[in-house]
């Protein structure tokens, strides 16, 4: 959270100190001042536009803290964006399983041999059974 977000939200309509003449409210002005990142301390080197700070954190800071994709599936784990391929890869209980036993990063299968070599065996058993 920047230092920047309570008061930011504190605003509402025109500031008393705009320029009226140019229609310019304190949250226009606000959102343009450039801010670290919040996760400076921790080593994030982005400095940026409070709106594109939020773009930052919500996409790209590798020192944000984010729930883990399958959270939907009952993993309540919080961890560091950086983090998170090592999270799937090994640490999520419940992010899905091959039944070679290997786990699906981020869902996708297409890596695995073992699923292709699956594939190819339903698809021949698909056109035997059309044929009969």
């Amino acid at each position: 959270m920047s230092v920047l977000q309570p008061g930011l939200s504190q605003v509402r309509g025109d500031c008393p100190f705009a320029d009226v003449r140019l229609g310019v409210s304190c949250r226009e002005i606000l959102s343009e001042v450039e801010v670290y990142c919040p996760h400076r301390l921790e080593g994030c080197k982005e400095f940026a536009s409070y709106n594109m700070m939020q773009v930052h954190l919500k996409i790209k800071c590798p020192f944000e803290l984010v729930a883990c994709p399958y959270a939907n599936k009952g993993c309540a784990k919080l961890v560091l964006r950086e983090k998170l391929e090592e999270h799937l890869a090994g640490k999520c209980e419940k992010a899905p399983v091959c039944y070679c036993g290997k786990k699906f990063e981020n869902g996708r299968d297409e890596h695995f041999a073992c699923v292709a070599k699956l594939r190819e065996q339903i698809r021949v058993c698909l056109l035997y059974t059309s044929d009969a």
